[in-house]
């Protein structure tokens, strides 16, 4: 009978020399880049992606009014 931390260790069949080299196959994952901070937009870009999103939603809700008037 295998005690509790045999019974669930999943290394069954593995001598300890096999476990540790099987570990250091393991390597440490590179860290991911910096990224760089995005600058502030200016009043312009800001007002341009503002129209272009109110467009983006009138032409979203025109999808969706004639798609519910094509149900009625």
């Amino acid at each position: 009978m295998k005690n509790g931390a045999e019974a669930f260790s999943g290394n069954e069949g593995w001598t300890p020399s096999e476990t540790g080299s099987q570990q250091q196959a393991f390597v440490k994952p590179p860290a991911p880049p910096q990224r760089e901070i995005p600058r502030p937009l200016t009043t312009a870009e800001f007002q341009e992606l503002m129209r272009q999103s109110e467009e983006a939603g009138d032409w979203m809700l025109n999808q969706l009014t004639a798609k519910a008037l094509r149900k009625i």
